[in-house]
């Protein structure tokens, strides 16, 4: 405890931290202006304009109906409700009412299937739209494009951290103080009766996973509060769209993606600490993990990597895809990749406190 206290004092007034920190805190305030101004694009605009060429191709297409005596007059028929919904769709936008609009598009959908249109894909409009009614939630502009707190933020703000340089940022926070411990040679201190060697490493992974834990659920808090505050919190269990996941209430999305984000933390900072017991230069930690990293990620889709990507740690770390159907990893792979980076965060601490045990220090 006396370790995790004083390592706790270190990571807190680290220069370097406190520059990290203060980078990531002003890109949090820039992601949070932009997820609000998000609100100020005129979005019922832009669907009235998509209306509007909707409307003058069915106009069209009318006229040229009328005039073809061939036409059968059921055809002719449809063609004038369709128009006649268009029409009234642009009149519920024009007064700012999007569920008489969406209730509309049901029989719009309806219509364009029994033509054979695109079934597939109004149909799962369908779905979505009789969900949100059900529910008695107001209407996002889409499923995959919220405008409220609770759904844009796993649309703009966890994207962002589960991201390939913001695995790097996290190691430079919390997975190189022993690189930098032994370049300074301050590692010999913990040699002293202040510090039982079995507890070193520990207490040094506790500390750095609780200052990132802390930095962690502060931002995401902060998103969440401040977009909430300019835009509205929307609602829990909206039916949201991201990636081939299609109506998932958003508070499964964002819990998926807060716990995931703790287990990057514990995996990323216990790695950090082998490699820093391993090379002792926090410069080729970082690029060891960066070339780790980035290499996975330009090889990551190749069609010799398919067999492979279920063994590799890297498969895992972005959590939306584990929910997805994906041929090339386990069943259920959002519990197996939980346990697979559970487990390899333990044996690289266990492997880190043996192969400290080992290291010999000049005596002070």
């Amino acid at each position: 405890m006396k370790y995790f206290s004083f390592e706790l004092k270190r990571i807190f007034s680290s220069k370097k931290n406190k520059v990290l920190f203060s980078i990531l805190t002003i890109l949090l305030i820039v992601l949070v202006g932009f997820s609000i101004n998000l609100k100020n694009s005129n979005n019922i605009k832009a669907m009235e304009n998509f209306l509007n060429d909707n409307i003058t191709v069915s106009t069209q297409a009318l006229e040229g109906m009328r005039n073809d005596s061939s036409v059968p007059k059921d055809i002719v028929k449809d063609s004038e409700d369709l128009l006649k919904l268009y029409n009234s769709q642009k009149n519920a936008l024009q007064n700012n009412d999007v569920k008489k609009y969406y209730k509309l598009q049901l029989e719009v959908n309806n219509m364009n299937i029994q033509h054979g249109q695109a079934g597939e894909f109004l149909e799962d409009e369908n779905k979505y739209i009789k969900d949100v009614l059900k529910k008695g939630l107001d209407f996002e502009n889409y499923p995959q494009a919220q405008l409220h707190s609770f759904g844009v933020i796993h649309e703009v703000f966890f994207p962002l951290i589960f991201s390939s340089l913001f695995y790097i940022i996290l190691l430079i926070m919390g997975g190189i103080s022993i690189a930098s411990n032994f370049e300074n040679e301050s590692m010999r201190l913990y040699k002293t009766p202040l510090f039982h060697k079995k507890n070193i490493i520990l207490a040094n992974f506790g500390a750095n996973v609780f200052s990132l834990t802390i930095w962690y659920l502060s931002a995401v808090a902060f998103y969440i509060v401040s977009v909430g505050i300019m835009n509205g919190f929307g609602a829990l269990n909206y039916p949201s769209a991201i990636q081939d996941l299609y109506l998932v209430d958003n508070w499964k999305i964002d819990l998926v993606y807060l716990v995931w984000g703790f287990l990057l933390i514990f995996f990323i900072v216990s790695l950090g600490t082998l490699l820093s017991l391993v090379v002792r230069k926090s410069i080729l930690v970082v690029g060891l993990f960066a070339i780790i990293v980035l290499g996975f990620d330009m090889i990551k889709n190749q069609i010799f990597m398919e067999k492979f990507l279920k063994y590799i740690p890297m498969s895992y770390f972005e959590p939306i895809k584990l929910l997805q159907n994906n041929n090339n990893l386990p069943d259920h792979a959002l519990i197996v990749g939980a346990i697979y980076l559970l487990s390899l965060t333990i044996i690289f601490l266990l492997i880190s406190m043996y192969k400290y045990r080992k290291i010999s220090f000049r005596k002070i």
